[in-house]
């Protein structure tokens, strides 16, 4: 996989796995809201790379980390309920 992204982008997919497997084989409580929002931002650039090199998409975006730290839009969310989440993704 790393001969065909590139690899700023394979880097950034080994830190979010690397953080996947401490919510999942560890206490989901030593991720830092630093790691989450960089996992975020991470998955953003991903997911914006794969748009602007399969895609018909030539118009890239930037992360909008205001967005995600936006309060109102997380009040339901917990650590415990998007980590029991995350482990039933990746059984």
């Amino acid at each position: 996989m790393k001969n065909v992204i590139a690899k700023d982008i394979a880097e950034k997919i080994e830190f979010i796995q690397s953080t996947k497997d401490k919510i999942i084989y560890r206490d989901p409580s030593t991720v830092k809201e630093e790691e989450a929002l960089k996992c975020l931002e991470y998955l953003f650039d991903f997911i914006q790379w794969i748009e602007t090199t399969y895609g018909v998409n030539e118009n890239p975006k930037t992360f909008e980390q205001d967005l995600v730290e936006n309060d109102s839009i997380w009040s339901d969310v917990s650590i415990s309920n998007a980590s029991n989440t995350i482990k039933k993704w990746f059984k």
